[in-house]
């Protein structure tokens, strides 16, 4: 936010220097105002509008869900269907047969033991 506040002065700098502001020629005490005079003026108007870092992550929360897919979800009469009124341009029966054709060679392979 410093950063941005420091950018925002650099752009209305020129603009002030143009036409310097009532408050920053009544303040000054001699008839040329510097650039760093109406630098710091700016930074101290706008530092009274910008929010604070700490004020805006301050009441910030992260909610998270941890939502899994598990073969028993997979294997469920309504999960196929689900999916398909998801994502209605896949060819889910292809894939799902793919699936369930991988499940049966797994549960088939001779299991090594050592």
């Amino acid at each position: 936010l410093d950063q941005s506040r420091k950018e925002v002065v650099a752009y209305y700098l020129p603009l002030a220097r143009a036409n310097p502001p009532d408050a920053v020629v009544g303040q000054s005490l001699s008839p040329e105002i510097s650039d760093e005079h109406l630098a710091k003026w700016l930074d101290r108007r706008l530092e009274k509008v910008f929010p604070k870092a700490a004020a805006l992550v301050q009441n910030m929360t992260l909610d998270y869900h941890f939502k899994d897919v598990t073969f028993e979800t997979l294997n469920r009469p309504d999960f196929l269907q689900s999916v398909k009124s998801a994502f209605p341009d896949v060819d889910w029966d292809k894939a799902y047969e793919e699936f369930r054709a991988a499940g049966e060679t797994a549960s088939e392979a001779p299991v090594v033991e050592e």
